[in-house]
């Protein structure tokens, strides 16, 4: 008999212990046990349970055991019925050490997912500041061929508010590029043109004006100290909707036309 085994009766049919471990036992009869009558009709009864009927005369002190009945026949008839005690003790240690070892397992598992997927934000974040810097570079090198050129370069956004200012047109106008960025370009134009400017930046935006695009014009600019001189002007639109940006090309000619 296993360390495990608490106890064992041997029953016959009219309910009396005819052999158990424990002496004291033998020859008694306990019929008020449901457990035992169901085994009598052939059924094997299982369940765990902390002992407390009235034949537990010596099991008080057992924990939670595992108590089954299983009847013995023979030539078809109930011969008798062994009733054995199972002390669980050892199986709940084996299923805490299996649930300790899932745990770990799960432990393991997470941290290698945890590092794998530090290791792909890492390599993503890498790219992204690499695709990032060369973003930077790249405008940095946009930046650099527009301020290189002897034209200004003026755009507007949608609403006609400067979004580009380049160093030769800082040059004409005596304005720096954070004076004009954000602002109506306005103080550019002579006073007795502005309001026939917003009106023609109002028709241009709505019908995007293909038949002045690219095309140059004479006109006077307005510089800083309030001074005119002329220019020649080269309006191009891009993008659609609110993307739109209309850029204007400036020269100042080396012989003045007649301005408009």
């Amino acid at each position: 008999i296993g360390s495990d085994v608490e106890r064992i009766k041997v029953w016959n049919s009219r309910m009396q212990v005819v052999w158990s471990d424990r002496q004291e036992l033998i020859g008694r009869d306990f019929a008020d046990n449901a457990d035992l009558r169901r085994a009598l009709a052939g059924e094997i009864v299982s369940k765990v349970k902390v002992p407390n009927k009235s034949e537990n005369l010596f099991e008080t002190g057992l924990g939670r055991v595992l108590e089954l009945y299983i009847p013995i026949m023979r030539n078809g008839a109930l011969d008798a019925i062994f009733e054995v005690y199972l002390n669980l003790d050892t199986l709940y240690e084996d299923i805490n050490i299996q649930k300790n070892t899932v745990w770990l397992w799960v432990l393991i598992a997470a941290i290698t997912i945890f590092s794998l997927l530090a290791g792909i934000v890492g390599s993503a974040s890498r790219r992204i500041e690499a695709q990032t810097a060369e973003l930077l570079r790249s405008e940095e090198r946009i930046r650099d061929l527009i301020n290189s050129v002897k034209e200004g370069i003026i755009s507007l956004n949608k609403a006609g508010k400067v979004v580009l200012f380049n160093k030769a047109a800082e040059q004409m106008f005596g304005y720096s590029a954070s004076e004009m960025i954000g602002k109506s370009p306005e103080d550019l134009i002579p006073p007795y043109y502005r309001q026939s400017y917003d009106e023609g930046w109002n028709l241009y935006v709505r019908l995007r004006a293909a038949k002045i695009a690219g095309k140059s014009a004479h006109f006077k600019g307005a510089k800083k100290d309030g001074s005119l001189f002329p220019v020649d002007v080269a309006l191009f639109v891009s993008g659609t909707g609110q993307n739109m940006i209309g850029t204007a090309i400036v020269r100042s000619p080396a012989k003045p036309n007649p301005p408009r």
